[in-house]
């Protein structure tokens, strides 16, 4: 089976499909970007070929990484909520401190503050729910 790229050459999809060495892959570009390549290639001791190869077939990674970026900051607004500005003074008002509290059988309790989940640990187990 021939495909037919958008420059009009065919393309032998089988003969892709059942390499066992590799393949020529070329195109045009800037000769700054070809420059630049170039350098980025000698700074990892690679040929520019090899360079290209491994940005290319890292593709999918870069994408990886910026869904990934995504999901860091969704998870950092999320995050947020509990790391909010009151929270954060309670901690440095208690920090090195124990902090008195009622937990929801109205008994006495303390916890020595040390991590801002200390405080939140503090504000939870003194609600009744």
């Amino acid at each position: 089976m021939t495909n037919t790229t958008r420059t009009g050459r065919g393309l032998d999809v089988n003969a892709l499909a059942n390499a066992t060495a590799k393949v020529t892959l070329g195109f045009k570009c800037e000769a700054q970007l070809k420059m630049d390549l170039a350098i980025e290639a000698d700074r990892y001791s690679m040929s520019l070929s090899e360079y290209v190869e491994v940005l290319v077939s890292r593709r999918h990674e870069n994408h990886s990484e910026n869904e990934n970026r995504g999901e860091v900051e969704r998870l950092k607004k999320r995050l947020g909520i509990y790391e909010n500005e009151k929270l954060q003074k309670l901690f440095e008002k208690y920090k090195g401190k124990p902090i008195p509290y009622r937990d929801i059988n109205a008994i006495e309790r303390q916890i020595n503050v040390s991590d801002l989940t200390d405080v939140y640990f503090a504000i939870m187990e003194s609600l009744k729910m």
